[in-house]
């Protein structure tokens, strides 16, 4: 199972250091990588552990193409052919690989 952690905070950039310092403690959930991203009230970390798709292609989190939104998730999507339809049909661009 990977490891989720994050700080909201709506008044300052949440600080990077304490949100890496609380990802470093839930390692063992997803020792295959980590990562983070960070923006002006958001900052979340994932720990992944990699177990159907192997390559760097499942890294999290997915960002937008202007970098301003991001998304993490634990799981596995299972019906990507029918969501790439419906976000096609809302004019979203999805791209599966």
């Amino acid at each position: 199972m990977c490891g989720i952690s994050g700080i909201v905070n709506f008044y300052k950039k949440p600080n990077t250091s304490v949100a890496n310092m609380i990802s470093d403690e839930i390692i063992h959930r997803g020792p295959d990588s980590q990562n983070n991203w960070t923006n002006n009230f958001c900052s979340h970390n994932i720990t992944r552990l990699s177990i159907v798709d192997l390559t760097i292609n499942g890294e999290q989190p997915f960002l937008s193409k202007d970098r301003k939104v991001s998304i993490i998730y634990n799981g596995e999507i299972y019906f990507t052919l029918f969501l790439s339809y419906y976000c096609s049909y809302l004019h979203c661009k999805v791209i599966l690989e």
